[in-house]
C-alpha cells in the first residue's frame, strides 16, 4: 500500500504484511515528520433476533458513510447473503473464498458504490464455519486474522452478522471494537435485546476491546401507542446508547427490489433523514 506524508506529501510503498496490527507511528524519510498510521473503525451490526432491519441498517449505514467521503468496507457474515441483494450487485467471490486462501483479498472485495466495497457472504459461509470448528485453538479469532490486515485501506469496516449464535457470530464479537444493535419497537424484539445483551456480556469477559456503542430503535410508528411506550422505556434504560430512531417507511422494504439503498431510492423520505442522523452519530462516536 501507499503511505503519503500529510506534511510534505512524500509517498512511499509498504508491504501490507509488514504493517502492524496496532496503531503505529510513521516516520517520513523526506521531511522527518512523524504521523499516526490510522486503521479503520470496526463496527458490528448485530442482534440475535431477525426481522429488526439489521442488514438494512448495515447497508444504509455503510453507504451513508461512503456518501460522506469515507472509505467503507461492508462485510457480510450471514449465510443469506442479503447485503449484495440490497445493493443490487452479484460479486463473483466473497468472504469464504478469501478465508479459504483461493484468492487475494483485493480479488474477493467487490466495489459496490463509490467509496463502498463489499466482502460478500452467502451459503458458502457454511464452509467457513466448518473451518472455524476444525481449529484446535484460536478459532474465535479467525475473522480478526482475516480482516485486521485490510483495515489500513478503509476508514470504516461495517460487519453485518447473522441472527442467532454460531461460531461466525462469536468471531464477529472477537473482531469488532464497536457494536451497533438495531431493535424493532415491538414487544418480542425487546425480549430479544435483553437476551442478546446477556450473551454479549458473557463474550466480553474474554474480549474487553469490544464495546456496546449504539442501540438503534427501528420501525418506529408514531401513530402506534405501543411503539411510543417501548421507545420511552428504552430512553430510560439505555439513554446513553440510544440513537435517533428509524421511522417506519414502506420505501425501506421497496428499495431492495430495485437494488438501491434508501438514499438512491427515496431521497426525500423521512427515513433518509433518520439514517443520516445515524451516520452522524457514528461519525461523532469516535469522540467518546
Amino acid at each position: 500500500m501507499d503511505i503519503i506524508c500529510p506534511k510534505c506529501k512524500f509517498k512511499r510503498s509498504i508491504d501490507d504484511s509488514k504493517i502492524p496490527n496496532k496503531r503505529a507511528i510513521v516516520h517520513c524519510k523526506a521531511c522527518d515528520h512523524r504521523f499516526p498510521l490510522q486503521r479503520a473503525r470496526s463496527i458490528g451490526v448485530m442482534i440475535s433476533k431477525g426481522g429488526v432491519g439489521k442488514t438494512t441498517t448495515a447497508v444504509n449505514l455503510a453507504h451513508g458513510l461512503a456518501l460522506r467521503d469515507y472509505k467503507v468496507l461492508l462485510v457480510d457474515t450471514d449465510t443469506q447473503g442479503q447485503a449484495a441483494y440490497l445493493l443490487g450487485v452479484k460479486p463473483r467471490y466473497g468472504l469464504t473464498d478469501y478465508a479459504r486462501g483461493d484468492i487475494e483479498a483485493r480479488d474477493a472485495i467487490f466495489k459496490a458504490r463509490e467509496g463502498l466495497w463489499l466482502l460478500a457472504g452467502g451459503k458458502s459461509l457454511a464452509e467457513l464455519k466448518r473451518l472455524i470448528d476444525r481449529k484446535d485453538f484460536g478459532g474465535e479469532s479467525t475473522l480478526n486474522e482475516l480482516l485486521t490486515p485490510l483495515e489500513i485501506h478503509y476508514d470504516f469496516v461495517i460487519v453485518d452478522s447473522a441472527p442467532g449464535w454460531d461460531p461466525l457470530t462469536v468471531n464477529v464479537l472477537f473482531y469488532v471494537k464497536e457494536l451497533l444493535v438495531p431493535v424493532a419497537l415491538e414487544v418480542m424484539s425487546v425480549q430479544g435485546l435483553s437476551e442478546f445483551l446477556k450473551s454479549f456480556s458473557s463474550i466480553r469477559k474474554y474480549n474487553k476491546e469490544v464495546n456496546l456503542k449504539y442501540i438503534l430503535p427501528t420501525l418506529l410508528n408514531r401513530s402506534n401507542k405501543n411503539s411510543e411506550e417501548i421507545l420511552e422505556g428504552f430512553e430510560k434504560l439505555y439513554g446513553k446508547y440510544l440513537c435517533t430512531p428509524i421511522r417506519y417507511s414502506a420505501r425501506l422494504a421497496e428499495a431492495p427490489g430495485y437494488g438501491m439503498t434508501i438514499y438512491e431510492y427515496a431521497g426525500g423520505d423521512k427515513v433518509v433523514s433518520d439514517f443520516r442522523d445515524l451516520v452522524e452519530d457514528v461519525i461523532k462516536g469516535d469522540d467518546f
